[in-house]
């Protein structure tokens, strides 16, 4: 089971201020010192003026980001719509048009950011232009600890602290705390507009170690565009569909049930790859990329099971087809496989994840070892029962209903990649929802992944319904890690095989849709 990192958003530049409602759970004496406080950064950052012109802030500058250089963007309007973008090698465009965070990669792919993606977005947007102390702003302020104000998304799970220096009532540091560890945000260089409005010329972002820069070189107020935040909805047009090609692919069931496929890289055939959901994007084994004279470029962490995540680099092909369908110049993250071989079985030389998934409908019998790629201009299916899919970091989810105290629904990551289990639950449900009281469990050992080991209890639930199939005390996995991909807040669990096989699985991403059939029988 994998999960790769996804793009994220670039960091705050800007932090203005006006004041935001408290959390209601906050008393009178403490509210009315927070606004006290904010009032003072108010003052301190001068924005009223901004707010007043009905203009748009425009800053223009230069980015060290996942390793790639390159100039960006960003466009900030006063009631905290956004846009912007990086022009690096690896091309990316961002914003919040309103309602929704967006992202467009470089292959041309627009999604709406959901879950933890949206909150990241939105934390970062706060301190550009001011949301998060604006009476309608999806922010609330919830506190004080050591000197810093506490932030959270209305309704979310991210937490965050802002720090403020006293002196001058600016702040200098932005903390998000994620299950995976700390974002930490650092900014300098504080300069005056017109107006009087402080931009931060300088900022700096630690991950964990890893270090991304952007330095603002042109600050300026511009005339309103009406349309500079709206959701582009566009399509990639670097995936060609050739029908003369079988939809079946060469497809084997591993001994760990995992399913592995033949493809073909700039026309060649090297081996087996892992298709998987739970892979957040395209991975390439190092020594098959030095083979072929890839050059490494860029960094990324990309992490699983446990909580450790792995430092990596990508690589450009010029070609993946994968039975009919061709993505041209995929980029691949690498991912040393020799272990995941051992375990599978066979040599495995990549896996195939979601930026193939983005572009096709894909068929999945895991029973019996089937996957079948159609063009999703034509696609059809009669008999399927269809869910809303929901991605979140890059993996596709559904919601479902479990019999726990009666009945409840969650959703659940799909994720064909965790084959021979049937449901784990995320570690943050488990304690919320008491899965573990009163529950007769033992300790469970296996549950391991690119981020290492996790621990875990293993036991039964009454019954499980996944795309209208009902399955009865299936077995599952209770989730005890304070961090790592399982940690995840904002999911209930993970699905694998054992429940997956049950039908056939329709990965329909392009129409945000996952489907439930009847099994067919072989051809």
């Amino acid at each position: 089971m994998n999960s790769l990192a996804h793009l994220r958003l670039p960091t705050v530049l800007l932090f203005a201020a006006a004041f935001a409602p408290l959390d209601e759970r906050i008393d009178a004496p403490r509210a009315a010192d927070l606004s006290q406080r904010v009032d003072r950064c108010r003052t301190a950052l001068g924005v009223a003026h901004w707010q007043a012109s009905g203009q748009e802030l425009l800053l223009e500058g230069s980015s060290i980001e996942e390793g790639m250089e390159g100039p960006w963007r960003l466009r900030v309007s006063a009631d905290g719509r956004f846009a912007g973008q990086h022009d690096t090698r690896f091309p990316t465009r961002f914003g919040f048009d309103g309602e929704s965070t967006w992202s467009v990669d470089r292959s041309g792919l627009a999604t709406r950011g959901h879950l933890e993606a949206r909150e990241q977005a939105l934390l970062s947007a706060a301190l550009w232009s001011g949301t998060w102390c604006s009476e309608q702003g999806p922010l609330a302020i919830y506190g004080e600890s050591d000197g810093e104000l506490l932030l959270r998304p209305r309704n979310g799970e991210l937490a965050a602290r802002v720090a403020i220096d006293p002196a001058s009532s600016l702040p200098n540091r932005l903390t998000i705390e994620t299950y995976r560890g700390d974002f930490v945000y650092e900014y300098s260089g504080w300069s005056a507009l017109e107006g009087g409005l402080q931009v931060a010329r300088d900022c700096r972002l630690d991950d964990s170690g890893r270090q991304s820069r952007w330095h603002v070189q042109s600050a300026q107020f511009v005339a309103p565009e009406p349309d500079a935040f709206a959701f582009p909805a566009t399509r990639p047009t670097d995936t060609t569909f050739d029908p003369s090609r079988p939809a079946l692919l060469t497809c084997k069931i591993a001994r760990t049930r995992h399913l592995l496929v033949r493809a073909e890289l700039d026309g060649v055939d090297h081996g087996y790859w892992i298709f998987d959901s739970g892979a957040g994007g395209l991975v390439i084994d190092p020594k098959l990329a030095q083979k072929l004279g890839y050059e490494p470029y860029g960094e990324l962490w990309i992490g699983g099971a446990g909580a450790a995540r792995t430092a990596t680099h990508y690589y450009e092909a010029r070609s993946l087809r994968v039975g009919p369908a061709t993505l041209d110049r995929p980029r691949l993250s690498s991912l040393d496989l020799d272990a995941l071989s051992a375990t599978l079985g066979a040599p495995l030389v990549g896996i195939i994840g979601y930026d193939f998934l983005q572009r096709v409908v894909a068929t999945v019998d895991m029973k019996a070892g089937r996957i079948e790629i159609a063009d999703p201009a034509t696609f059809t299916r009669v008999d399927a029962t269809w869910r809303a899919l929901t991605l979140h970091g890059h993996h596709p989810h559904v919601e479902c209903s479990f019999g726990h105290e009666g009945e409840e629904s969650a959703l659940f990551r799909l994720d064909t990649g965790a084959a021979g289990v049937a449901v784990i639950f995320h570690s943050p449900f488990v304690q919320e929802s008491g899965l573990l009281t009163g529950r007769p469990t033992a300790p469970f050992n296996g549950l391991s992944g690119v981020g290492g080991e996790s621990k875990a209890r293993i036991g039964l639930i009454d019954w499980f319904e996944l795309g209208g199939v009902v399955v009865d005390q299936p077995t599952a996995i209770f989730v005890e890690d304070a961090h790592g991909a399982l940690a995840d807040p904002w999911t209930a669990g993970t699905l694998g095989g054992d429940l997956l096989e049950k039908s056939d699985l329709i990965f329909d991403y392009p129409h945000d849709r996952v489907g439930f059939a009847p099994r067919r029988a072989a051809k």
